[in-house]
């Protein structure tokens, strides 16, 4: 009776390492990308302009000196960049 006891336990600790692994995998498929967005005239950077993956969805807003940091989870997107006064950029990201 302990024996099957022992082997269910270890079944258990098998499949919530396996488990743990995929999980980590999926998170570590994020790409992500770091840069700063500059008038295309001054080279100043911009800060509080947005940014948006077209394909993902989701997006940020640069900090108050004009950097930021997005992740994806695909390898091919396009990122929106936007700001009062300017024209909306489309930059095609290939990971």
């Amino acid at each position: 009776m302990k024996r099957a006891r022992y082997i269910s336990l270890s079944a258990k600790t098998c499949f919530l390492i396996i488990f743990s692994c995929t999980i980590q995998n999926i998170i570590a498929q994020q790409r992500i990308v770091i840069g700063s967005v500059l008038d295309p005239f001054t080279q100043e950077k911009i800060p509080y302009a947005s940014l948006q993956w077209k394909k993902a969805g989701h997006g940020t807003v640069t900090d108050s000196i004009g950097n930021f940091k997005i992740a994806t989870p695909f390898k091919i997107d396009t990122l929106q960049v936007t700001y009062v006064g300017f024209e909306t950029k489309l930059i095609p990201i290939n990971f």
